[in-house]
């Protein structure tokens, strides 16, 4: 189980999230970013309570990206938007509405 209460597909190999106060992060920022790079989690806490969490971005191909969307239930597997012709909008007075005139040379 993540610190969250999320479960992940890799949480046995998950460093473990550090935890910094506001002061502490802004006076090590460095080192803070330098730990974030190899991996690690770290969670800023304020009064002890946390705020913030700074993560690693991670480079997901396309299909990963969909297949997380998917799971969180954000989009249907299978479906595809139906493609209709774009419309111009209707503008009073304007050109943009004629049709465009084909010359041949």
């Amino acid at each position: 189980m993540k610190q969250d209460g999320r479960s992940g597909k890799d949480e046995e190999y998950r460093i473990p999230t550090l935890r910094i106060g506001v002061r502490d992060a802004k006076a090590s920022l460095s080192q803070v970013l330098r730990e974030v790079k190899q991996g690690r989690e770290v969670m800023i806490t304020e009064y002890g309570k946390p705020i913030a969490r700074v993560v690693p971005v991670r480079s997901l191909s396309l299909e990963e990206r969909i297949a997380e969307m998917e799971e969180r239930g954000e989009i249907e597997a299978g479906t595809t938007p139906v493609s209709r012709p774009v419309l111009p909008l209707p503008i009073p007075g304007s050109l943009a509405q004629k049709p465009a005139r084909s010359y041949s040379a």
